[in-house]
């Protein structure tokens, strides 16, 4: 039979200024999210993340350093060669919401060469 395999994740906005070690708790759930993938039969088909993917107020812009040190240095793409589909949360929206949806179409045509 037919069958999904997919990671959820939500809340792992790296970067809380307001609380230290937050970083090595991201690699502790990456980590972990790596162990389950690796866990199934064939792996996980993509990431869905459900929303405060940066704390506390978003990102700048596409080019935003919170993505290398915040997902591209976390969730590798060795680690996770799938895609990761992200909804906003309310600390996305502070910054420059539309920078999280043009990385997503950057990486995409990226990865597609479309």
């Amino acid at each position: 039979t037919p069958s999904l395999s997919f990671l959820v994740f939500g809340d792992w906005g790296g970067g809380k200024w307001w609380q230290p070690g937050s970083d090595d708790r991201q690699r502790l759930v990456a980590s972990g999210m790596k162990k389950v993938s690796d866990t199934s039969n064939r792996g996980a088909d993509f990431v869905l993340g459900v929303g405060d993917n940066f704390y506390s107020e978003g990102v700048k812009s596409k080019a935003d350093r919170k993505w290398r040190d915040h997902f591209e240095d976390v969730y590798t793409a060795e680690q996770f060669p799938m895609t990761f589909y992200m909804v906003l949360g309310n600390h996305d929206c502070g910054e420059n919401p539309q920078a999280q949806i043009d990385y997503h179409r950057l990486v995409t045509e990226q990865a597609t060469g479309r």
